[in-house]
Formats: C-alpha cells, sequence, structure tokens
C-alpha cells in the first residue's frame, strides 16, 4: 500500500513537469495539488517528519525540495489568469510551513513561502491580510531584506493600480534598517523605482551606495582569498541561477 502511495504521487509530480514543457501551469498544477494531499497522507501515515525526511525515504524523479517550490511558483502563474489559483497558493503555503518547521527548515524556503501568502492576499485584492502578515514579520525579524522588497513590490509594481508612494515607503523603511540584509538588492530595487519615478538625486544617491557596497565586497573576498584576483559579476534578475538549479536567479538564490 505505501509503494503504491509513493508510486502515484511520483507520477502525478511527473505528470506536472510535463505539463510545464508545453507552459501549462493551470494543467501542472491541478496534478500537484493532487499530489500535494497524498503526500500530506503519506506522510501522516508514515510518521514523516519533514520534506527533507520525505526526500531521503523514496526515490524520487524529481527531488520533494525543490518540487514544492516550483509547486508555489506554478501556482503564482496560473493565478495570474484564473484567481483561484491564488486562494489555492495560499492554502498550499500554509500548509507547507506546517510540515517544513522553522527550526529545521532551510531558511530561504520559510522566507519565500510566506512571501507567497502575503503576495497572494494582495492579488486577492485583500490589501489588509498582506499587511498586517508583512507588518508582524518585520517586525519580528527587520533586517529580512526580501520582506521589504517582496512587500513594496506588491504596491509598485501592480499590474493594474501602481501605488508608488506605498511601495517607495516600504523600501525606505527597509533601507533605513541598520545592517539589512540583502542590502544589495533593496538599493537595486530603489534605484530601480527612483528611475521609473524620475527622482534623480535619489537614484544617484541609492546608485553610489549600491557601487560602494559593491567595492566593499569585492574587497572582502580578495583579503579572504589571499588578495587573488577576485571577479564580481551581478547576476541580473532573469538570468539562469548560477547554482545549477535551472531556475531564474530571482526564483531561487536572489530570492
Amino acid at each position: 500500500m505505501k509503494k503504491m502511495a509513493y508510486s502515484q504521487i511520483n507520477e502525478l509530480i511527473s505528470k506536472g513537469y510535463s505539463c510545464l514543457d508545453s507552459h501549462d501551469s493551470k494543467a501542472a498544477c491541478d496534478n500537484w495539488l493532487i499530489a500535494w494531499s497524498e503526500t500530506l497522507k503519506l506522510m501522516d501515515s508514515e510518521g514523516i517528519a519533514g520534506i527533507e525526511e520525505l526526500e531521503e525515504n523514496y526515490e524520487w524523479e524529481q527531488f520533494p525540495t525543490n518540487w514544492v517550490q516550483d509547486f508555489e511558483t506554478e501556482l503564482h502563474n496560473a493565478g495570474l489568469d484564473d484567481l483561484e489559483y491564488f486562494r489555492k497558493r495560499i492554502q498550499y503555503c500554509e500548509e507547507l510551513l506546517k510540515v517544513y518547521p522553522e527550526e529545521k527548515a532551510d531558511a530561504l524556503i520559510i522566507e519565500n513561502t510566506r512571501r507567497a501568502i502575503a503576495e497572494s492576499y494582495y492579488e486577492l485584492g485583500d490589501t489588509g491580510n498582506c499587511d498586517r502578515l508583512f507588518e508582524k514579520w518585520m517586525q519580528n525579524d527587520p533586517k529580512w531584506g526580501w520582506g521589504w522588497i517582496g512587500w513594496s513590490a506588491c504596491y509598485w509594481r501592480d499590474r493594474n493600480n501602481k501605488n508608488i508612494e506605498k511601495g517607495q515607503s516600504i523600501l525606505e523603511r527597509g533601507l533605513a534598517i541598520e545592517e539589512v540584509r540583502d542590502r544589495e538588492d533593496l538599493l537595486d530595487y530603489a534605484g530601480e523605482l527612483y528611475t521609473e519615478t524620475k527622482q534623480d538625486e535619489k537614484a544617484a544617491k541609492v546608485d553610489a551606495e549600491f557601487k560602494a557596497l559593491m567595492r566593499r565586497q569585492v574587497m572582502s573576498s580578495k583579503r579572504a582569498a589571499g588578495n587573488q584576483p577576485v571577479h564580481v559579476v551581478k547576476i541580473g534578475r532573469n538570468e539562469p541561477c548560477p547554482c545549477g538549479s535551472g531556475k531564474k536567479y530571482k526564483k531561487c538564490c536572489g530570492r
């Protein structure tokens, strides 16, 4: 019985990836929603505590740790055409956080999953829940740079109803935090916003800080490498991630 349950899940996951070959996010998600429901049942029946343990216990065609992140991304893509998938995305992400206990999980996955929940509320027009969740998380971890970016992007990158002022205010709150993580990305986003809105003086200021920060990182890397030449390359958010995952940088290590 256990082998049948596992084989069905494995087949559904693979079928979902096949749907992505023809750019059908909704069909992929429909297969993966069933696979996810069965995965939760399997984990419960076998006493499996988390996704990493699930990955270790069976032979998978796709690594579950990668699949759960791809699933969140495709629920977003499907939601752009059908808002119901944003509701499914919220439920899925909430369930994922329950089987990905924070003390054991990769912090990046926890952060990305939280962002997905709040961003989905925004896409559904529920800005109250979006703001409430981001506010709570940023109070608990004000140095979470990509939290500030994700929250801001909801407003100033809205496809239909941009709120530049609010998006800018959120980014500037993040930049005001000492030792905020991924400060270079915050500066990059702020520079893009200032340039788009023709705030030339502010754009020049964050650009200067960005370049100074990059120089410091180069010098630090040189010292760590014994003053050997070090080349630092800025990776575009839409370029392939250098980790080799096959994903865009913004959807992988750059999130």
